[in-house]
């Protein structure tokens, strides 16, 4: 009997042994996770921050008054562009430190587009492909490109380079309720009337969706 008493005293006291062993392991592997759960949140949240410091840094447009916006370029001025507050034909304006182009509507529809410098020469044309097609065909000194606006489901529209590949687009987003417009580009491809072109087309469709709402830019 005492040999049998001791012996389950044995099993038990290794059975509770094992027990607390194994809930020790299981604290130990909870606590080191949320450990390693908090360093990633920290991780994720130090990428967030660099990369709105990188994308405020790299293209921003900013508001600097009713009608007007200054382009910043890793937090140097670009250039401005200004609105008409009505016109059927002239689109923006846009000032730089050296130039002074106009983005102007042509053809009988005012369809078509058209960017001047300060001495009133093209530098920059854009033609509707097709009457019922949403692309243009773009030229702009030697080079042919197509610009083409999409609407997934908000207003976009986007560069394309002769192999069809899209080097510089702008388009209207919306992340928690909030909307902003997404510019993306190659940076290689990143011309100051690229920029003017594509924010005095996209800006009076934000306008639309958003009314007079100051809407953000975000690079991707």
């Amino acid at each position: 009997m005492n040999l049998g008493f001791l012996y389950i005293r044995y099993l038990s006291y290794n059975e509770n042994y094992l027990i607390s062993y194994i809930t020790f392991l299981y604290n130990l592997i909870t606590f080191y996770w949320q450990i390693v759960h908090f360093c990633f949140r920290c991780l994720y949240m130090i990428k967030n921050e660099l990369n709105e410091m990188r994308n405020t840094e790299a293209k921003n447009w900013n508001k600097t008054g009713e009608l007007s916006y200054v382009l910043k370029r890793n937090g140097v001025d670009a250039g401005e562009v200004k609105f008409p507050e009505s016109s059927l034909v002239r689109v923006a304006t846009f000032e730089t430190e050296t130039e002074k182009y106009t983005l102007e509507r042509r053809g009988l529809l005012k369809i078509a587009l058209e960017i001047n410098n300060g001495k009133g020469k093209p530098v920059l044309n854009a033609v509707q492909e097709k009457w019922y097609k949403n692309s243009y065909d773009v030229n702009f000194g030697a080079r042919k490109l197509k610009m083409v606006i999409r609407n997934n489901p908000l207003a976009e529209f986007a560069l394309l380079n002769n192999n069809e590949r899209e080097i510089n687009s702008y388009g209207l987003k919306v992340k928690d309720k909030k909307p902003f417009i997404e510019m993306k580009g190659e940076e290689e491809e990143n011309n100051v009337l690229f920029d003017f072109l594509l924010w005095s087309l996209i800006k009076p469709a934000a306008n639309e969706s958003c009314g007079n709402a100051v809407v953000p830019t975000r690079v991707i």
